[in-house]
């Protein structure tokens, strides 16, 4: 069905779903915080169907946030959604976190989206606006708090993200922390952007931005 999608987003707060019509939201489930998201991700997926009215195989794509985060969040996110993609016969997308995260700002300055790593560490990218395909001033990467702040200051930007913990007394212009969780629907309206500039995944790629030896230490990092 043209321009309908799910949006699927197990990095921000508990998860969430969404069935999003063009950049209309048509329907909207929260995972429950006291399941695991394995556990809760396929009902969570069906509810939200079912309160659209639609199937499955009615969407257009799938997008769900590919990192980095969770490394757990993430292992189950790319699994469901590839049994999904495969099940269903829809394609898929998968969107950057620190991507969404700018994206749902709407600025039109520069914009540094944060988020927590581990070790004095974020991970971090900082680009020229919101529109999905704006060039990234700073690249994704991992960063020192204090190393990124001296550099992303030289571009003025608004900042945004869970990162901004790391990050006290930086001098940067932050926005309000109902920023820093973009949720599904942004999800579902970036990954249909961004498919329709750059074309769907053949498959579903978490993005950690660390080594997996390096993560296999702490895998919630």
């Amino acid at each position: 069905m043209k321009g309908l999608w799910l949006g699927i987003d197990t990095v921000f707060s508990a998860g969430a779903v969404a069935v999003v019509r063009v950049e209309t939201i048509e329907a909207l489930q929260v995972l429950p915080d006291r399941r695991p998201t394995s556990e809760g991700l396929l009902p969570a997926v069906k509810q939200c169907l079912e309160k659209a009215g639609s199937k499955g195989e009615d969407l257009e794509g799938i997008a769900f946030t590919a990192g980095p985060g969770s490394y757990t969040g993430l292992r189950i996110a790319t699994a469901t959604v590839w049994g999904l993609s495969m099940g269903w016969g829809v394609p898929l997308k998968g969107v950057p976190t620190l991507r969404l995260l700018a994206f749902g700002t709407g600025s039109l300055k520069p914009v540094l989206s944060v988020t927590r790593a581990r070790r004095g560490e974020v991970f971090a990218a900082l680009f020229a606006s919101f529109d999905p395909f704006s060039m990234e001033l700073i690249p994704s990467g991992v960063y020192s708090s204090a190393d990124l702040a001296a550099r992303a200051r030289t571009h003025s930007p608004v900042a945004v993200g869970s990162g901004r913990d790391e990050l006290p007394n930086s001098g940067l212009d932050w926005l309000p922390d109902q920023y820093d969780n973009p949720g599904p629907g942004a999800c579902a309206i970036l990954g249909r952007s961004m498919a329709m500039g750059r074309g769907f995944d053949s498959a579903p790629s978490p993005l950690y931005l660390r080594g997996f030896m390096e993560k296999a230490g702490n895998l919630d990092a």
